[in-house]
């Protein structure tokens, strides 16, 4: 059986889907029962509690063969994804699919792609199948400027006039479902672009087109 975690949020939702379409049932982890209620009507198991419980962990892991590591950006984010790393290993867990970074290597400089680093290191050294799964810029993130878009026409991040391949989370989505079921993917990073390299301004000047 699968196990997911992340998947009332974008990119695991869309993993939870893909699986789903394909006729697979997973084991979802999550703190909410009313958000895991949409994933259970897509004949999905419910496990209500936290990662960071090591008793709950525990028996979330029991029967599984392969699981979804993708944990909110913390402070806590290494401790805990190094223990769900352990608890998967103890119950017999085959193979762990982790949501990382394109950035993710050691030495970057930067907090959040160390972690991933950290973390793809910790697991690689478990002894468990693997496979990292490392995407570039989510295209979800313009959202977080639609204010902006909407209060005064303006698309402002911090990008400059860097180009960049952005990728959609659904995208994502359907490889992890990939990784989860097929095999050929142990022992792989896929690093996950978009098709084009496009700046701020050609983003703006789309929306532009096709919003006035």
């Amino acid at each position: 059986m699968i196990l997911l975690t992340g998947a009332t949020g974008k990119t695991g939702g869309a993993a939870a889907r893909h699986l789903a379409d394909a006729g697979q049932k997973a084991r979802i982890i999550t703190r909410d029962a009313a958000r895991g209620e949409a994933l259970a009507a897509l004949g999905h198991e419910i496990a209500v509690g936290d990662v960071a419980d090591p008793a709950f962990l525990r028996q979330a892991m029991q029967g599984i063969t392969r699981a979804f590591l993708l944990l909110p950006n913390t402070q806590a984010q290494g401790a805990m994804e190094a223990a769900f790393t352990d608890a998967a290993k103890a119950a017999g867990v085959r193979r762990i699919v982790k949501l990382s970074s394109i950035e993710a290597h050691p030495g970057i400089g930067a907090r959040v792609p160390e972690m991933h680093a950290a973390s793809e290191a910790y697991i690689k050294a478990s002894g468990l199948g693997w496979t990292m799964v490392k995407p570039n810029f989510f295209m979800q993130t313009l959202l977080a400027a639609s204010a902006g878009v909407k209060a005064r026409g303006e698309l402002a991040m911090p990008m400059g006039t860097a180009k960049i391949s952005m990728v959609d989370c659904r995208d994502v989505g359907a490889v992890v479902a990939k990784a989860l079921t097929e095999d050929g993917h142990e022992g792989q990073s896929y690093k996950l672009t978009g098709p084009e390299s496009v700046s701020l301004a050609d983003v703006a000047a789309r929306m532009t087109a096709l919003f006035g």
